[in-house]
């Protein structure tokens, strides 16, 4: 009990338990690199051909992800742990598909995407599915949970130090996890939300809630190396990159009013980004045979390939602004909140002026970047994707108006925003085909499937969809009764914490 005395670590394991309830089954590209590091050491992906659409073949005549591997290594470790059972269950996959493949009739995938459904069949037909089923769970309840639940946590601490109290900086934190694209995008493996980590962790050591004092040569080292791994997870994390060392130099010149100590920081700050930059140099060698062309260079022509650079262009104004508005996947459609962000403020008191506009001089540069890569128009069939890493800087630009609220105030505004993206989080409800209409998006076929279908999990709604009829027990009450469960238990969790710091305060008080 007094292990849950601190705020810390109840918002840590709130944020953590509500993301891995709401994890999704969906194997994405990331997790093919990932695979092949715990199978055989390297990068090829030669037994999932034909898994993916983002697997190609290279000239070598070996398969490949078409993306920075970043997430796949920091997947390949947790896999590994649990590899024994993962061949375990394949070994019974296999069995039950040479089984299946005896009968008349062999089970059905029951949805309205073709892909999802022949990729289903594939899986089962190669008894891959008990085992890639288990892969997705394990990566995002013990990768991408925790990993969300720690970026809460970083937000929580920025807060604090600001002279936000304890109570509201606790609430404020459940509102990032629970009213922004946190649970949706923590729902499976996914580099953009591990580029946000990364990059936002980055910037709290940089920052440190504006401390005066500068900074050690180790938090200059470790802010680089955060900054470098942005890049290794996504190429669009040059831009964090670029702004986190130019601010490294000017906050460092600042609190020491020097140029030498600028340059200081600037060898320390880069000293830690070239290991993410060289790690990644080195993975695309290790594929490609070359360091400095990213796999879109190696990959065949596909739909958006063919403009500008294989797929990047100059910034497009109709991509400019649906990767803000679209409600398949833009950033303010899936997270209203933060509109907040962009209301000037009078007297900062969380932000800073300098440090705000930072976060808008990069976030449009993030977003320019995002509208030339043309590949970006993909997120209709994925959601809030590309734009994810801006999430926890334009909610702290947003906390400056948020913490000046009333409780009444804060919860009328954050509820209904809350309940938007958990349904959002819920339903999963992306358009098989790119929407022609607003009916058509992810956001309008989210709400659809709360009226129709009522409470769901992701990872239910594929349990109840593999199922042949007449098969294992299922009832359409199991994912209500679960987050009735989890919330219960979360709300004990929160007050037996509270009882164990007052029975703390009570001791030291008394000592």
């Amino acid at each position: 009990m007094r292990a849950l005395a601190p705020v810390r670590v109840r918002l840590f394991l709130v944020a953590w338990l509500l993301c891995a309830l709401h994890f999704a089954t969906n194997v994405v590209r990331e997790h093919y690199p990932a695979f092949a590091l715990v199978a055989h050491g390297s990068l090829r992906c030669d037994e999932w051909a034909g898994l993916h659409p983002d697997l190609f073949r290279h000239t070598d005549g070996h398969w490949y992800a078409n993306n920075n591997v970043g997430a796949s290594l920091a997947a390949a470790p947790v896999l590994l742990l649990f590899e024994p059972l993962l061949a375990k269950l394949e070994e019974i996959g296999r069995r039950e598909a040479a089984q299946a493949a005896a009968e008349p009739e062999t089970p059905t995938f029951e949805s309205d995407y073709p892909l999802r459904r022949k990729f289903m069949a594939e899986v089962r037909r190669r008894g891959l599915h008990l085992r890639l089923g288990a892969a997705a769970a394990i990566t995002a309840t013990l990768v991408m949970a925790p990993a969300a639940a720690l970026l809460a946590l970083i937000v929580f601490d920025l807060l604090r130090r600001r002279g936000v109290p304890e109570r509201r900086a606790a609430a404020l934190t459940l509102v990032f996890a629970l009213a922004t694209p946190l649970l949706f995008r923590s729902a499976l493996l996914s580099h953009n939300q591990l580029e946000a980590l990364v990059s936002f962790t980055a910037f709290a050591l940089l920052w440190r809630g504006g401390e005066p004092a500068a900074a050690p040569t180790g938090r200059l080292v470790a802010a680089g190396l955060l900054a470098g791994a942005a890049v290794l997870f996504d190429y669009s994390g040059v831009v964090l990159l670029a702004a986190l060392g130019l601010y490294a130099v000017a906050v460092e010149r600042r609190r020491s009013s020097g140029a030498g100590a600028a340059m200081r920081a600037a060898l320390r700050f880069g000293a830690g980004a070239l290991a993410g930059v060289a790690l990644l140099a080195l993975t695309q060698w290790w594929q490609f045979g070359d360091p400095l062309t990213p796999a879109q260079r190696w990959m065949p022509d596909a739909h958006f390939s063919v403009r500008g650079w294989h797929g990047f262009d100059w910034p497009s104004r109709d991509l400019l602004w649906k990767s803000l508005v679209d409600p398949s996947f833009g950033l303010f459609a899936f997270a209203p909140l933060l509109l907040l962000a962009l209301l000037p403020v009078a007297t900062p008191a969380i932000l800073p002026r300098r440090e705000r506009r930072l976060v808008l001089a990069f976030s449009a540069a993030f977003l320019l970047f995002c509208a030339a890569n043309q590949f970006t128009r993909l997120q209709w069939n994925t959601g809030l994707r590309a734009l994810a890493p801006l999430v926890p800087f334009l909610f702290l630009a947003a906390s400056d108006r948020l913490a000046r609220l009333s409780p009444r105030a804060l919860a009328l505004l954050a509820a209904p925003c809350a309940l938007h993206s958990w349904v959002v989080a819920m339903a999963r409800a992306t358009p098989p085909v790119e929407p022609a209409s607003f009916a058509d998006s992810t956001i309008a076929r989210s709400w659809r499937a709360l009226f129709a279908h009522g409470i769901e999990l992701p990872w239910l709604t594929v349990w109840r969809q593999t199922q042949p009829r007449g098969g294992p027990w299922w009832s359409p009450m199991a994912a209500p009764l679960l987050v009735a469960a989890t919330i219960a238990a979360l709300v004990l969790l929160w007050r037996v914490g509270d009882r164990a710091a007052r029975a703390a305060a009570t001791e030291e008080r008394a000592a």
